[in-house]
């Protein structure tokens, strides 16, 4: 979906080696808590009978969103709780079902 992208550009993105950088915490967060939020993702996907490139899809949505550099201002560090997570990873699954599922494998909203 989006390897093939000529306009992604790295440079929008927090890299390894910034998250020190006091403006970049959303990102160290999320970079701690990343395995547990992809393994979450894939048992989503096992749940709803998701093919594995849906989940892929999904897992590359949640990275984008949470190493953005744009969205590291946007949010403060402190409502990074279980909860906002948990919204992400489902809202990331859903748009990456939509997008990717053939209409017998939809999930839809009711259905989280």
């Amino acid at each position: 979906m989006f390897q093939d992208e000529a306009r992604y550009k790295v440079d929008h993105y927090v890299q390894i080696s910034e998250l020190h950088h006091e403006q970049n915490k959303i990102a160290k967060i999320y970079s701690e808590q990343r395995v547990s939020l992809v393994d979450r993702l894939f048992q989503m996907g096992k749940k709803f009978t998701q093919r594995t490139k849906t989940t892929h899809i999904a897992v590359e949505l949640m990275d984008r969103y949470f190493l953005d550099k744009r969205s590291q201002s946007l949010e403060r560090p402190s409502q990074m709780n279980a909860r906002r997570m948990t919204i992400v990873l489902t809202t990331c699954f859903l748009i990456a079902s939509k997008y990717d599922e053939i209409d017998d494998h939809l999930v839809f909203i009711n259905d989280v």
